[in-house]
Order: C-alpha cells, then sequence, then structure tokens
C-alpha cells in the first residue's frame, strides 16, 4: 500500500512485467511496439518506459498534421495509436502500461483507469523531495488546447502552483487497454529508480520483462508497413 494526496493506494495487480528500455528508437518502431505486443496475448500487465533516437513528438490519433507541425516543426513526426494532444519528446520520461484483457482492471471506466494510473504517478514523485510539489488536476484546471502539457484534463498530474507535468492517452480494444503517457519536468531529474518504484505501486509483485522473440521483426515490420507511412500520419491532413 501507498499513498497519494491521502489516498492508500492498493496494487492493481497481483504481478507485473517491468521493462525498463534503454535502446532509443524512433518514434514508427516504439508505436508499433507497443501495438505489437499488446495484439499479442501478454500474459501478465507490463510498465513498459522507452527512450527516442532523435527529436520526436507524438500526436493523437485524431489531430491533424498540421496542426502537430505548427506545434513542433523542427521534430520528427509520429501519429499515436491512442488518443490526445501533440507531446514533444525532446526531454520526457514516456512510459506505457499495457494490460491484457483477462485483468479487471479493463473492465475498469477509462477516467478511473487514468486517475488510478495517473495516482501512483503522484506517489513515485512525492518519494523524491527534489522534485516540485504536484497534484491531480480538478474540473477547474481543465482547458482545450492542440498541445496536451497546454492543455490539463481531469485527473492529469499537475505543479501545485499551476502546470500540467504527466499526462497520456488511452487504447482499448479486444486484447486490452493501452495507456500512453509522458511526465515532463525539465527542471529536474526523475531518480534511476523511479520506474521500479513506479512499477512497485501498481503490483503486489514485479517480475522482469523478456520481449518475445518475434517482437524485433513484427515491430520492425508494423513501422515501415503503418506507423511510418504517409497514408497513417497524414490520415487527417
Amino acid at each position: 500500500m501507498s499513498t497519494a494526496n491521502g489516498i492508500t493506494l492498493p496494487p492493481c495487480f497481483a504481478e507485473l512485467d517491468l521493462w525498463i528500455d534503454d535502446n532509443p528508437r524512433s518514434g514508427d518502431v516504439q508505436m508499433a511496439i507497443d501495438e505489437t505486443l499488446l495484439v499479442s496475448g501478454l500474459k501478465r500487465p507490463l510498465l513498459r518506459h522507452y527512450s527516442w533516437l532523435g527529436s520526436w513528438a507524438s500526436f493523437g490519433y485524431s489531430q491533424s498534421l498540421a496542426a502537430a507541425r505548427s506545434e513542433a516543426p523542427t521534430s520528427f513526426l509520429v501519429r499515436r495509436w491512442t488518443g490526445g494532444g501533440i507531446v514533444p519528446h525532446d526531454a520526457d520520461w514516456t512510459f506505457s502500461l499495457l494490460v491484457p484483457i483477462q485483468e479487471s482492471f479493463c473492465k475498469v471506466r477509462p477516467r478511473n483507469s487514468y486517475q488510478a494510473i495517473h495516482e501512483r504517478v503522484v506517489a513515485a514523485m512525492t518519494h523524491d523531495e527534489t522534485l516540485p510539489e504536484i497534484r491531480l488536476a480538478g474540473m477547474e484546471d481543465c482547458q482545450q488546447a492542440l498541445s496536451c502539457f497546454a492543455g490539463p484534463t481531469l485527473y492529469d498530474v499537475m505543479e501545485a502552483a499551476g502546470g500540467k507535468i504527466c499526462g497520456g492517452a488511452q487504447r482499448r480494444t479486444r486484447q486490452g487497454v493501452l495507456h500512453q503517457g509522458s511526465i515532463q519536468s525539465p527542471k529536474r531529474q526523475l531518480r534511476k529508480t523511479f520506474g521500479q518504484e513506479l512499477g512497485g505501486l501498481f503490483a503486489e509483485k514485479l517480475c522482469d520483462f523478456v520481449p518475445p522473440h518475434f517482437l524485433g521483426e513484427h515491430s520492425e515490420h508494423l513501422a515501415k508497413t503503418h506507423y511510418g507511412n504517409p497514408e497513417w500520419t497524414e490520415r487527417i491532413p
């Protein structure tokens, strides 16, 4: 059990695979890895932290390419499988939580699962006294914007004085739930153990993730034919 903003947090899962992926990859490959893992049928929920090869920005499934280009004119762009706004990935802590359909977490309403994920982000970050005081966004914080971090939504993670530092977006399929998130706190660095600490707030037991043998080949193919394909990137000009 842990506590965030006075709330006791029970584990969401009995077991969780943790993958701290230190191999930087292009945006199309990173998106393809998430989809490949979810549709392949995971045995356990998976928390994956990853980094980017070069300067990238991702944008939501329903966003226009022109809007993304206007917000991130010097970055490579990739359209996500999930929704949400435009997210720069130059200095963020990017993560995905993938939950197979057999988990009861998949039956939770999207808003409630979003809250549960960000409550644990808050709890992990508040363990570090060098980070700014943070809280979950309320209705009074919500506003619309093309840029994800200029427009807080309910239960985003905010600095106490204002300013969004963590947001995410979800995709729900017959195979389970994919949550893609970004923590942006440029003034301070997260600890090297942050991934393990965050994973420990999700599950009673952490397991080391071993990527399946087909992941590299399948994700590279999906990146080339889908996420790196202009038909996908330009689906909304």
